[in-house]
């Protein structure tokens, strides 16, 4: 029986959806989980970090996995591992705990690039930017309702935060498990090849590193800064877990929004390195304001949710572009390579994020912000005019010579 394209995709989303929202609920009480131990920022970036680690590790392998014994069989065992994960996070009493459940749980979404391969399989290139910005859509939805769900619990049961938010997240991994068994059990995408010949890290990488090293500062730029976040707004305006989750939900709302709304415009208009200049650029823009209204929490509400969504846009542009240089059979490692590079970011930000505050405060964040920023800028400039996607773009950088054509 022929499954119906958009059942699959749409079952793909919801999937997204409810990890998201696991992920959420687990964020904005974790730094404050961190200090209730006696840690501080560096600890909290420390644990942020190992679960970055723990994509960077699984990703690659994971989508070689898919390549090879079919993405459904990935997605199921993934999604009951990251179920384990976050019901032992729930259970968790010390520093300790909390590493080894974001460890485990950040080796489980590592299959990201699992279902960014699977949307490519059955997307045509044309309007792949687009799906590729309603995972992004479909994330950024979880992370608005993700802390609201969190907060309840909260409410509920102050003296047991994080057992409810633990246990909450779990269920929403329940939720994936089902949605993955009952929609998806038909999808059996298998390579004729053996694992041993399947694309591997370096033949998936090939001719891409730069493609990896953009995508690395993309990723260190946005997690240093989101890591960062409840610090900064803690010792800044003396805001407390309630707080730090209105701003994310805030943050996340622009975020969907721009994602459903202008990613496909922008990558039909500008091309997609055009899009990620426009990304990119913004968010330096955005940062350099910041640092002339440090004490104001009206700037830091308009400006943050620009921040972020211009490293957003930048992230799903460049899924998108390995995703079009990667051969059908090696869509699963492309993306899973080019998640494991993103995946460091995150290992490297939210560490690099903790000294710069530390070191320099919420001034130096965002000057390491706007260098981060002006790099990927400047890069994806220079790789553009020698692109076969160079065409929209050119008809930006220079008007004079593009209008003549039609």
């Amino acid at each position: 029986m022929k499954l119906n394209k958009d059942r699959i995709v749409i079952t793909l989303l919801l999937v997204v959806f409810a990890d998201a929202i696991s992920f959420a609920m687990i964020m904005p009480i974790l730094p404050f989980l961190v200090l209730k131990s006696g840690g501080g920022p560096r600890t909290g970036g420390e644990l942020i970090s190992v679960h970055a680690l723990g994509t960077l590790i699984a990703a690659p392998l994971l989508g070689r996995l898919s390549d090879r014994y079919g993405r459904y069989r990935v997605l199921l065992w993934t999604n009951a591992g990251a179920f384990l994960a976050h019901a032992f996070l729930g259970f968790s009493t010390n520093v300790l705990a909390l590493f080894m459940a974001r460890a485990v749980a950040g080796l489980m979404a590592g299959n990201i690039s699992v279902v960014l391969a699977t949307i490519a399989d059955r997307t045509p290139k044309s309007s792949r930017a687009g799906n590729m910005g309603l995972v992004m859509t479909a994330w950024a939805v979880g992370v608005v309702l993700g802390p609201g769900l969190g907060l309840l619990g909260i409410h509920l049961f102050p003296d047991s935060a994080g057992m409810v938010v633990g246990l909450q997240a779990a269920i929403f991994s329940l939720i994936c498990i089902v949605l993955v068994f009952y929609s998806l059990s038909n999808l059996t995408w298998r390579s004729t090849a053996s694992l041993s010949s399947a694309p591997g890290f370096f033949s998936a990488a090939r001719g891409k590193g730069w493609l990896l090293l953009q995508s690395l500062l993309v990723s260190v730029c946005q997690s240093a800064l989101v890591s960062m976040l409840a610090f900064w707004v803690h010792d800044t305006f003396g805001w407390g877990g309630k707080e730090v989750s209105l701003l994310m939900i805030w943050v996340a709302v622009i975020i969907a929004a721009v994602q459903a709304l202008c990613v496909a415009p922008l990558s039909r208009v500008l091309g997609n390195f055009g899009a990620i200049i426009a990304g990119t650029a913004a968010a330096a823009l955005c940062s350099a304001a910041m640092t002339l209204l440090l004490g104001s929490s009206a700037a830091l509400i308009a400006l943050a949710p620009l921040i972020v969504c211009g490293l957003t846009v930048a992230m799903t542009l460049l899924n998108t572009i390995m995703s079009n240089l990667s051969a059908a059979d090696e869509q699963g490692a492309s993306l899973g390579v080019l998640s494991s590079s993103s995946g460091l970011g995150r290992v490297i930000g939210p560490t690099c994020g903790g000294l710069m505050l530390h070191g320099y405060g919420a001034r130096g964040l965002l000057l390491f912000s706007i260098l981060l920023c002006s790099i990927v800028c400047w890069w994806s400039v220079l790789k553009a005019r020698n692109h076969t996607d160079r065409e929209p773009l050119n008809a930006v950088l220079a008007p004079n010579h593009s209008s003549s054509g039609s």
